[in-house]
């Protein structure tokens, strides 16, 4: 891929991922999306996560906001989470075969 290419390739699919420091879950997603006809006008969009809580050990967020130049879009409120129904750890163990 020429240079300047994959320049543009790198910068049109960068992504920021933050973490807090004190459980190192993550609290953001920033990244920019463009219009199809205009690779050069970056619109910021923000991926924002927080409440936390364990579900069968695993931390699940259980509320997502997404913004869009910085106007919130899209609120979630997740009421229940069940994690890898009808799977049992039993079908995670190497076989010996």
């Amino acid at each position: 891929m020429p240079s300047e290419a994959a320049a543009t390739f790198q910068r049109l699919s960068q992504m920021d991922l933050f973490l807090d420091p004190s459980t190192h879950l993550p609290v953001a997603l920033a990244f920019n999306i463009h219009p199809d006809n205009n690779l050069l006008l970056d619109i910021p969009v923000e991926i924002r996560l927080s409440d936390y809580r364990a579900v069968n050990g695993v931390k699940v967020p259980f509320h997502i906001e997404r913004y869009i130049n910085g106007t919130l879009q899209l609120e979630i409120t997740v009421a229940n989470v069940v994690l890898n129904p009808g799977l049992s750890v039993s079908d995670f163990v190497p076989s010996t075969n």
